[in-house]
């Protein structure tokens, strides 16, 4: 019998295989990322395994990744990500 190993939830974002429902568009943010330009309208965010880092709320106010649970869809649309460690995802196309 075949064994299955089941994907990271990086690997699968990676890869496109994971269907992310309701999001259209995902960013893997390992350094900095603003939400201006062609980066705006992120509408929530995933911190990856051992991010490091900040994520700025675009009406004020930053969460410290490592207070945060990972793998965790955060619907709180960021206005930037300085990622120190690790991948911040940021998914963007959110029907309301």
């Amino acid at each position: 019998m075949a064994q299955f190993v089941r994907p990271t939830l990086e690997q699968s974002i990676q890869s496109g295989s994971l269907s992310v429902g309701r999001f259209t568009r995902v960013d893997a943010v390992t350094t900095t990322w603003f939400g201006t330009g062609s980066n705006s309208g992120g509408s929530a965010f995933i911190r990856g395994t051992s991010a490091t880092g900040t994520v700025s709320a675009s009406f004020g106010g930053a969460l410290n990744l490592t207070d945060l649970t990972v793998g965790v869809v955060y619907e709180i649309q960021p206005s930037a990500v300085q990622a120190s460690g690790g991948t911040v995802y940021v998914l963007y196309g959110a029907s309301r």
